[in-house]
């Protein structure tokens, strides 16, 4: 509606502006000097500021990706316990008499053959059954071969029904005779001690060399390789630590929790992978392995690669293969370690076939705990925000350039 006043006509309002105009004007005035360019420079301009909003993104966009990443990532630590048990389990004990080496073939040192073997292994060679649990129990002694284990009725450090057939299991295989004291690790008694003298049956010389493997329980304790060596006549006292150690799962670490590229019995352990993948390989290699694992090799790779080779060629190829670089195996998440420290001295009351194991816990009643702690100090709200920032940083008034934005979308939509 018009009215007129003082000689002049004036309108209630004032001629509305274009849209056009109204989007320059906005752009005129955009707080980010880079959005102007971009929008109402000339075509030079806009390319080199539009090249600039590109670099600043990526700048902004590079350390992003570094924290996101830095956050999904995930380290350990270390927590190392002392664990209080009611009971004092022992280790394994696996005690032998001469144990032959893991490298023969045919029950040949395939590193010390001389002549010619041009004819096939007999398979009788390779097969010696395993005998479990042979034990004879007596009031005061247990007659396993080729040992003979009994208490010292004057130190009482043990009792008969310490020495029950539960606790020991006689193994005879390729690499000899052998008896485990306490394999499936369930021995304990209160006084945190236990002390056995070990009489050699068959005497050969005049001090016997006997071979101790101190082990997981569960564990084939002649296919280990950490041995110390003993003469008769001598007592011998083992203390040692129990040292239970705990990985974290995959993906945390590289560690698998159940039995796998193991082919001996008993629980998975790294150097049982180490000795499968050999024996393994070496049979589909050559046609056959080495004594001591044949009898474990799965029957369809048994089928599928075995051959009747002569002996010589056999041992050719097993030292060839034996050459080759360890495959890479895994640890097991959890397993059990024992360290161990021994003391020996001449004990005049033991004959010379005999010798005495004093077995003890350096810390009666507790064991060490090792367990690895995943440690993610960071959240997602201190990620956030850090972003944030750093985008309110490089930026400048981020929140004004986004409200400026989102006017010029809505002015040039009409």
């Amino acid at each position: 509606m018009n009215k007129k006043e003082n000689g002049t006509v004036t309108h209630s309002c004032e001629k509305k502006d274009s849209p056009s105009k109204k989007i320059n004007d906005h752009s005129r005035h955009f707080s980010a000097l880079i959005i102007n360019r971009i929008l109402l420079g000339c075509y030079q301009e806009k390319l080199f500021w539009s090249f600039v909003l590109i670099l600043c993104c990526a700048l902004v966009a590079l350390p992003i990706y570094f924290r996101v990443q830095e956050y999904l990532s995930y380290e350990s630590s270390q927590i190392i316990s002392t664990i209080v048990t009611p009971k004092n389990l022992f280790p394994a004990v696996t005690i032998c008499k001469e144990r032959k080496s893991m490298f023969l073939y045919c029950d040949l040192d395939i590193y010390d053959v001389n002549s010619n073997y041009n004819v096939p292994c007999p398979r009788d060679k390779q097969t010696v059954e395993e005998r479990s649990n042979v034990v004879g129990t007596g009031s005061y002694r247990t007659n396993i071969q080729p040992f003979e284990f009994y208490c010292d009725e004057l130190r009482r450090k043990c009792s008969p029904s310490d020495l029950q057939s539960q606790f020991f299991k006689t193994v005879r295989n390729e690499r000899g005779e052998c008896v485990t004291w306490n394999g499936n690790g369930t021995y304990t008694n209160a006084n945190n001690i236990i002390e056995l003298i070990v009489k050699v049956v068959k005497v050969e010389r005049y001090f016997e060399v006997i071979e101790v493997i101190v082990h997981e329980p569960q564990v084939d304790g002649t296919l280990q390789d950490l041995t110390f060596r003993v003469t008769t006549a001598k007592k011998y006292e083992i203390s040692f630590t129990k040292v239970v150690s705990e990985l974290l799962p995959a993906p945390y670490s590289n560690c698998i929790n159940k039995k796998q590229n193991d082919i001996f019995p008993g629980k998975y352990t790294l150097e049982n992978c180490v000795n499968s993948h050999n024996c393994i390989s070496t049979f589909k290699q050559c046609g056959d392995t080495f004594d001591y694992c044949r009898k474990y090799i799965p029957e369809s790779i048994a089928i599928h690669y075995g051959r009747n080779n002569t002996i010589s060629r056999n041992i050719n190829c097993l030292k060839k293969q034996n050459e080759t670089l360890p495959p890479i195996c895994l640890l097991p998440c959890k397993q059990t370690d024992f360290e161990v420290s021994i003391f020996s001295e001449v004990d005049t009351r033991l004959n010379n076939n005999q010798f005495v194991f004093v077995m003890k816990n350096k810390n009666r009643n507790t064991y060490i705990e090792k367990k690895d702690k995943l440690d993610k100090t960071n959240n997602w709200t201190r990620l956030a925000s850090e972003i944030a920032g750093l985008f309110s940083l490089v930026t400048g008034s981020l929140l004004i350039c986004i409200i400026e934005l989102f006017v010029y979308a809505v002015l040039s939509c009409f």
